[in-house]
């Protein structure tokens, strides 16, 4: 199998031999018999995550091609946040570059599964897409009020 993992913004790839049974879950690190579970196990979404009120939330839609950029503008007020919902291809790699007039703007990126990818980023960087759909990209002040540009750009 190869293996991805994603722990505290850290990702680890390898390649292992795992054997997977109904009874039983086999890997070099160890062997692990099953067990019944009780209730449902429940993982935090990345919204629930950055404790944002999706009633502070300004959304809006983008479309982003393969070898095209997008440029997004707007100001936000504190405690509120701009989210971008740009449907992605796996594979890709999102080069991204915020900035603010007031040098306090802070982006969030929500992978579409749900996993917390970039936390609280300042001025630019660069995202591998290791999952196809829709993606959140959340613009918001660190410290007051956020007149921001996030220039978007898909390789």
């Amino acid at each position: 199998m190869q293996i991805t993992s994603w722990i505290e913004y850290d990702v680890q790839r390898k390649a292992e031999l795992w054997t997977i049974s109904a009874e039983r879950f086999k890997s070099p690190d160890g062997s692990y018999n099953a067990v019944p579970c009780e209730g449902e196990a429940v993982v935090a979404h990345g919204l629930e995550l950055l404790g944002f009120d999706s009633a502070t939330l300004h959304t809006r839609t983008v479309a982003l091609e393969p070898g095209t950029s997008l440029t997004l503008t707007n100001s936000v007020i504190l405690g509120g946040r701009d989210r971008y919902l740009i449907d992605l291809e796996c594979g890709g790699r999102l080069v991204l570059v915020l900035t603010s007039r007031e040098g306090n703007a802070a982006l969030d990126i929500i992978a579409p599964s749900g996993p917390l990818l970039v936390r609280e980023s300042a001025g630019e960087g660069l995202v591998l897409l290791e999952h196809a759909g829709e993606h959140q990209l959340i613009v918001g002040g660190i410290r007051r009020n956020a007149t921001h540009e996030l220039v978007a750009t898909l390789q």
